[in-house]
């Protein structure tokens, strides 16, 4: 498959109807408005779909604060999920080694996303929050950070051999000063940006194969997508459930401190404000973060 045509970059695609995935009224509903239960995460009796088979209106989140602040910020969300560096890794046609930069800074950053969720532990007001926050930090930890080890194995880079640059340091102190100042609503709104965005990025990235996923090629040798790895992993179901429960959650958060969205999507809340501008700095700062890989 030519690594030029895997992919199209642009919205998410709309789903079909015939995907027994999305076919149901009740399953259209539960992805389109995941309802939380007692834990505060996505309950669903059906197989979760993947990020390429879900289309523009679940990634809007209608009817959740996610989605009314994303809805407000959407000239700079666009800008980070369509991004010129995510564009090309798409097309196979991004240089290596602003790739091997991304994921030496990358590194950095989830060691400091650890370090973030455990500070929501911290700020939480009750056990289950405690707990919630807890288990994604060991999530980082246990599962996310090897995973990104073996990336960095298969690119040649050893982690933290570069130094950290100023972007990953304006990106990653913003999130852990903010928790630290605000509550764990202000927090869970700095990391949101990149737990659904790199979801939504990969919907917008997925080929029209039938499985929805890139094929891998070595470093874009036969015919492959050198980056297909990296990508099919946020397209993948385990990340999509990651993304919608973190929607979930910071809605349960939110409610539980008096912050309502209405059908409509507006909020009277006057924390709102400040809520949305936390949230559009680490949109703005996300973007900021693939155009410090794209200067190497």
């Amino acid at each position: 498959m030519s690594s030029a045509t895997v992919v199209q970059v642009g919205s998410p695609p709309v789903p079909d109807p015939s995907n027994p995935v999305l076919a149901s009224s009740s399953t259209a509903v539960a992805h389109t408005n995941p309802q939380p239960n007692n834990n505060g995460t996505r309950t669903s009796s059906t197989a979760a779909p993947t990020a390429a088979t879900m289309g523009a209106t679940f990634w809007a989140f209608p009817g959740t604060l996610f989605g009314a602040l994303k809805a407000r910020c959407a000239a700079e969300w666009a800008a980070y999920t369509h991004h010129e560096f995510v564009a090309s890794a798409a097309a196979g046609t991004l240089r290596p080694e602003c790739f091997r930069a991304y994921l030496q800074q990358d590194h950095i950053y989830l060691l400091h996303m650890a370090r973030a969720y455990a500070l929501a532990a911290f700020k939480s007001a009750d056990l289950g929050e405690v707990a919630a926050a807890l288990a994604t930090a060991k999530e980082i930890v246990d599962v996310e950070l090897p995973l990104h080890q073996g990336y960095c194995a298969d690119w040649g880079v050893v982690p933290g051999a570069d130094r950290e640059r100023l972007e990953t340091t304006a990106y990653t102190r913003f999130i852990l000063d903010t928790g630290t100042r605000g509550d764990i609503l202000d927090l869970h709104a700095a990391l949101l940006p990149c737990v659904v965005g790199y979801a939504e990025i990969a919907a917008g990235l997925s080929p029209s194969s039938s499985h929805g996923k890139l094929e891998s090629g070595d470093c874009g040798c036969c015919g492959g997508n050198m980056y297909a790895k990296w990508i099919n992993t946020y397209a993948g179901s385990r990340y999509c459930d990651l993304a919608q429960d973190a929607v979930v959650n910071f809605d349960k958060l939110a409610k539980s401190r008096g912050v309502v969205v209405d059908g409509d999507g507006l909020c009277s809340s006057p924390r709102f404000n400040s809520l949305l501008e936390i949230f559009r700095t680490s949109t703005l700062l996300e973007a900021s973060f693939w155009d410090m890989a794209l200067k190497n």
